[in-house]
């Protein structure tokens, strides 16, 4: 919505640039050149606002795309360490280990979709971003990778090991 009323001003703005082009062409402008100035004034403070804008929506997108981040990885530290309980301090039986080891898998499989917006939504943010910015982008959504790995693996290892015993 807030692009959308940007662009109107924009197109208002070329109209005005337009109109003003054609006076020009047909010599029809103040003497003082006072129409010049505030349609040049007009054009400075567009450019400027045009990027404060860019400035601002690339920072929410940042914040957009950290706040899913840590949301995963607060899910993922949550899991890591209920299985760290269920492997060395759980006093439950293998079937009751297994039935929530099949949860977490659940779990997972329902937060796919999740985790794969949150990489794609950072690997966009590295295609539009500064080189610095871009590489702690990268580093972010290879830590992000790499714990998943971690954990979905422990899950996994977990899951057949106790499937396995007799």
């Amino acid at each position: 919505a807030f692009q959308r009323q940007v662009q109107e001003c924009l197109t208002q703005l070329e109209l005005i640039n337009k109109q003003y082009r054609r006076l020009a062409r047909e010599n029809r402008t103040d003497s003082t050149c006072r129409l010049r100035e505030m349609v040049h004034d007009g054009n400075r403070r567009w450019d400027h606002l045009q990027r404060r804008v860019a400035s601002i929506l690339r920072r929410l997108k940042r914040e957009e795309f950290e706040t899913a981040r840590d949301s995963i990885l607060v899910w993922l530290t949550e899991m890591d360490l209920q299985l760290t309980n269920i492997e060395h301090f759980s006093e439950c039986d293998v079937q009751a280990k297994i039935k929530q080891l099949r949860a977490f898998q659940q779990e997972i499989c329902l937060n796919a979709g999740k985790m794969e917006m949150v990489l794609r939504q950072g690997e966009g943010l590295m295609e539009k971003s500064e080189p610095l910015d871009s590489a702690v982008i990268e580093e972010e959504l290879e830590e992000l990778r790499r714990y998943c790995q971690e954990v979905f693996g422990r899950v996994d290892r977990y899951y057949k090991k106790l499937t396995r015993l007799p």
